[in-house]
C-alpha cells in the first residue's frame, strides 16, 4: 500500500518536472527569437494607401503579433493595428499625410518573444 503512495508521489512529481521543464524550454526558445522584417522597407516614402507588411517566417511559431501606430511609439497618437495572425503578412490600409512605425513579434501560447526593429514608413499624398 505505501509503495502505492510513494509511486504515484513520483508519477506527480515527475510530471510536474516535465511540464515546468517544457515550458521554460519555450519561453526560452521565444527570448532568442529574432524576426526580421521585409516590407516595406525601413524609412520608406509612399503614396499607396494599402499597404503589405511583410515579415520572414520561423517555422518554431504558429502566430505573429504584429503593431502599427502613428506616430511614433514613443509618442504614439493612435494605434492602427495590434493583431495576432498566423500569416507571416498582413495587408493594411491606411492614410496619406501620416508617419507610421511598425513592428512584430513571435507569440506562443502565453510566451512571446521581443518585438522586431521598428520601421518607419511615410504614407505621401504625392509622389516623390
Amino acid at each position: 500500500m505505501i509503495l502505492k503512495y510513494i509511486l504515484l508521489a513520483w508519477l506527480i512529481l515527475s510530471g510536474l518536472f516535465f511540464v515546468t521543464s517544457c515550458e521554460e524550454t519555450l519561453e526560452a526558445e521565444l527570448k532568442n527569437e529574432k524576426i526580421v522584417l521585409l516590407s516595406p522597407i525601413d524609412s520608406v516614402q509612399s503614396t499607396d494607401t494599402l499597404q503589405l507588411f511583410y515579415w520572414q517566417h520561423s517555422q518554431k511559431y504558429a502566430d505573429y503579433q504584429l503593431q502599427v501606430v502613428s506616430p511614433r511609439f514613443d509618442s504614439m497618437v493612435k494605434l492602427i493595428a495590434d493583431t495576432i495572425t498566423t500569416k507571416n503578412q498582413l495587408q493594411l490600409k491606411l492614410k496619406k499625410g501620416f508617419q507610421y512605425q511598425w513592428r512584430v513579434r513571435a507569440v506562443n501560447y502565453s510566451f512571446a518573444s521581443p518585438y522586431s526593429s521598428v520601421w518607419n514608413l511615410w504614407v505621401q499624398w504625392l509622389n516623390i
